[in-house]
C-alpha cells in the first residue's frame, strides 16, 4: 500500500548515521590529540612538562573516560502485551500487518508514557535485532479502536520504510554525545563545548530524514485505517501528553513516594474531568501554533494534519477507565507500577486506596513534609494575620531553609505556597476532612463548612477578598 523506502534512500541514511557515529569519535580523538600534544611539546623542547602540560594531560584522560563506549543492557521498557493476554490488541496487529504485508513486531510493551513508538530489541550479543512496538497506557483509554489502529499502523510504517533498521545507529550516536556531555558537564575546563557544538550538527543533519519518517509513516497508517481516525489520534496524543504526564507528576508519584496506589486510569478519569476546557484549548492551540525549529524530529502537528486534510481543532477530553481493547486492567496497570519502581516486588509493599480515600490519606501527608520542618516559623505567624503576612516581602526569608537561590518574585510564590500548605494542615488538624479529587483545587470539610485553603490563599493576595472576610473565616474554623 505504501511502498517502502528506496534502495538509494535507505543507503544514503545508512551512510550518514554510519558518518555521524565514526565522526562523533573522530571528534573525541582529534581533541584527545591536541591536548596530548602539549606536555609532548614541553617535553621535547624544555626537557620538562609545566603545570599546564599536566592540567592537559589530565583533560586527554577525562576525554577517554567520558568518550569511553559503555556496553547497555537491554531494559524492557514496560511490562509485554502477550497475545494470549491481550487477544483484542493482537487482532488488531494481525490486520495492519497483514494490510502492511509486513511481519508482525514480535513483542509489544505497555508503556507508562501517553505515546508508542517502534523500535527492535537486540538478540545474540546484538547480533541480530527483532521488531518491537511500545503503546501508552493512556492511549487505550483516550482512543477509540479505530483510532488505536491508525496509531499501530503509523508505527509499523517504521519498520515498513526500514527506519527501524537504521535506528540503532542514530541511537548509539545520540546516546554517546548526551553520555559524553553527561560525563564531561561540570568539567570546568570547557570540555563540553566540541561535544555539545557535534551534538547540534547531529540533530540538523538527522532532523530532516527523521521527520521525512514520520510523514511516510503517515502515509501509510491513513492508508491502512483512514487520514481521519490517524489526524484525530494525532490531535489527542498532543491534548493528553501534557494532562497525563500532569496527572504522573502531580498525583500518581507523590501517591507512590507515601506507600500507596490506586487505579491509574480511574483516577486519570477524574483528574480529566477538572480540567479547565478553555485554558486547555488556549493551550493547545498555542502549543501547534508554535514556529518550526530545524531541531525537531517530528513535522509540527498542524503540518501533517494539513497533510491528512483534517481540521487542526481540540477534540473533546473523554476517557474510559475500563478500555475494552485491554483486558486483565489491573493487572496491567500493577505490572506498569513495578516496572517503575527501583525494586519491581515492592509493588506488594505498596496499599491500594480508593481515589474517594485519596485526598484525605495523601494531602495530609504532602503538607505535613513541608510544615513539619518550619513549624516554629509557621506558629510565629497566626492564621489571623495572614492578610498581612502575605504581602511581606521577608515572608519567604521567615520560612525557608537551605541557600538562596531564587528571584525575588519566585521567593513570594513560593512563600505564598507554603502558607497555603500551612493553612490547609491547620485546618486538618482542626478537624476538617479532604474531599477533592485529583486534579482538583484541594477542598476541606467539617459539617456544612467547605473551604479551599488555596483559592483563599491567592484572593488575599490579589485583594479580591477582605480582611473583614478573612476574619470572619478564622471565627467560622475556631
Amino acid at each position: 500500500l505504501a511502498p517502502p523506502q528506496s534502495g538509494w534512500w535507505l543507503a544514503r541514511r545508512a551512510l550518514t548515521a554510519l558518518a555521524l557515529y565514526v565522526g562523533f569519535y573522530a571528534t573525541g580523538a582529534a581533541l584527545f590529540g591536541a591536548l596530548l600534544s602539549l606536555p609532548w611539546m614541553q617535553m621535547r623542547y624544555t626537557g620538562e612538562a609545566g603545570l599546564s602540560g599536566f592540567l592537559a594531560l589530565g583533560g586527554a584522560g577525562y576525554i577517554v573516560w567520558a568518550l569511553w563506549p559503555r556496553r547497555e543492557k537491554w531494559l524492557d521498557p514496560g511490562p509485554e502485551l502477550t497475545r494470549a493476554t491481550q487477544p483484542r490488541l493482537w487482532a488488531i496487529l494481525d490486520r495492519v500487518a497483514n494490510d502492511a504485508g509486513h511481519p508482525l513486531p514480535r513483542h509489544v510493551y505497555l508503556l507508562t508514557e501517553a505515546q508508542a513508538f517502534a523500535s527492535s530489541r537486540p538478540r545474540w550479543f546484538g547480533l541480530r535485532r527483532e521488531p518491537v512496538i511500545g503503546l501508552g497506557l493512556p492511549l487505550f483509554a483516550f482512543l477509540s479502536e479505530r483510532e488505536l489502529r491508525a496509531v499501530v499502523a503509523h508505527e509499523m510504517g517504521h519498520h515498513v520504510g526500514g527506519d527501524v533498521r537504521l535506528g540503532p545507529w542514530q541511537y548509539r550516536t545520540a546516546r554517546a554525545i548526551g553520555a559524553a556531555l553527561h560525563r564531561l558537564d561540570g568539567s570546568n575546563a570547557f570540555l563540553h563545548l566540541p561535544f555539545q557544538a557535534y551534538g547540534r550538527l547531529f540533530l540538523r543533519v538527522t532532523s530532516p530524514a527523521s521527520r521525512e519518517q514520520e510523514v511516510r509513516a503517515d502515509e501509510l497508517a491513513s492508508r491502512l485505517s483512514g487520514s481521519r481516525f490517524l489526524g484525530s489520534a494525532l490531535v489527542l496524543v498532543e491534548q493528553h501528553s501534557s494532562l497525563w504526564a500532569g496527572f504522573l507528576q502531580g498525583v500518581v508519584i507523590p501517591t507512590l513516594n507515601e506507600g500507596f496506589r490506586a487505579p491509574l486510569l480511574e483516577g486519570y478519569e477524574r483528574y480529566i474531568r477538572e480540567v479547565d476546557v478553555e485554558a486547555h484549548r488556549r493551550d493547545f492551540k498555542d502549543a501547534v501554533l508554535r514556529p518550526a525549529d530545524a531541531e525537531d524530529t517530528h513535522p509540527r502537528l498542524i503540518e501533517r494534519l494539513k497533510t491528512l486534510a483534517t481540521p487542526c481543532e481540540p477534540r473533546e477530553l473523554s476517557v474510559t477507565s475500563n478500555p475494552p481493547l485491554l483486558v486483565h486492567l489491573a493487572d496491567c496497570e500493577s505490572s506498569l507500577i513495578a516496572s517503575n519502581l527501583d525494586r519491581p516486588e515492592l509493588i506488594s509493599e505498596l496499599q491500594v486506596i480508593s481515589w474517594d480515600e485519596w485526598g484525605e490519606t495523601i494531602l495530609p501527608r504532602l503538607w505535613s513534609r513541608v510544615v513539619e520542618p518550619r513549624l516554629e516559623a509557621f506558629e510565629a505567624i497566626p492564621l489571623r494575620s495572614f492578610p498581612g503576612a502575605l504581602k511581606d516581602d521577608d515572608l519567604w526569608e521567615r520560612l525557608r531553609y537551605g541557600i538562596n537561590v531564587f528571584s525575588a518574585e519566585a521567593r513570594r510564590q513560593q512563600a505564598r505556597i507554603w502558607m497555603g500548605y500551612w493553612f490547609a494542615w491547620s485546618l486538618h488538624r482542626a478537624g476538617y476532612r479532604v474531599v477533592s479529587s485529583p486534579g482538583a483545587e484541594p477542598r476541606l470539610q467539617r459539617g456544612e463548612s467547605t473551604i479551599e485553603p488555596f483559592i483563599w490563599i491567592r484572593d488575599l493576595v490579589a485583594s479580591t477578598r477582605t480582611t473583614e472576610e478573612w476574619d470572619r473565616l478564622c471565627v467560622e474554623v475556631g
